[in-house]
């Protein structure tokens, strides 16, 4: 397929702390192409939204404050938390406990919460955008986390910058290869 006359186009949201873009490569910005990137957008900050409302440590009536107020009920009720409860069990196992899904003695899996929301709202409301004919890719990251796809068949690639995390200077990264 050629993409000769790609446009990027981007939005950015913020939920849950932090900063979340979506980028999308389209062939033109016909009406069908900006009406899937407005949708979208409004789908993942929506997704996003009850992600936090289900995870947030600082929410009084989320999943995880009532799990560290001692209700057991998140683990035998939702999926999800479970999913989350395991896998955070599963990294401070696995590391040797240098991942500790504790932050001042309670429990609080904000990372495993942070990358695990990044998978389910690609997978969920941006991967369906590479059926539409004019969009070639998709790309969505939150923090230095982020998943990208193209589409099969068409000749566009992402460049990825891989930084020194050992650069302390603010603003500053140390670009050390490019995909």
């Amino acid at each position: 397929m050629n993409t000769k006359n790609q446009v990027l186009l981007k939005n950015e949201i913020n939920q849950m702390n932090m900063n979340f873009v979506i980028k999308i490569i389209a062939l033109s910005t016909n009406a069908t192409v900006m009406t899937r990137m407005k949708l979208v957008t409004e789908r993942v900050s929506e997704h996003l939204q009850q992600i936090d409302q289900m995870f947030s440590p600082f929410r009084y009536d989320s999943m995880v404050s009532r799990f560290q107020r001692g209700d057991q009920e998140p683990l035998t009720s939702s999926n999800e938390f479970k999913e989350i409860y395991n896998s955070a069990v599963l990294s401070e196992q696995m590391t040797n406990g240098i991942y500790r899904p504790y932050f001042a003695g309670r429990f609080d899996p904000s990372d495993i919460v942070r990358n695990w929301a990044i998978e389910q709202v690609f997978n969920d409301d941006l991967k369906p955008l590479l059926q539409t004919q004019d969009i070639v890719a998709i790309y969505f990251s939150g923090d230095d986390n982020a998943k990208f796809a193209t589409k099969q068949g068409v000749n566009y690639r992402w460049e990825i910058e891989i930084t020194d995390p050992q650069n302390k200077v603010a603003n500053c990264k140390n670009k050390l290869a490019t995909f």
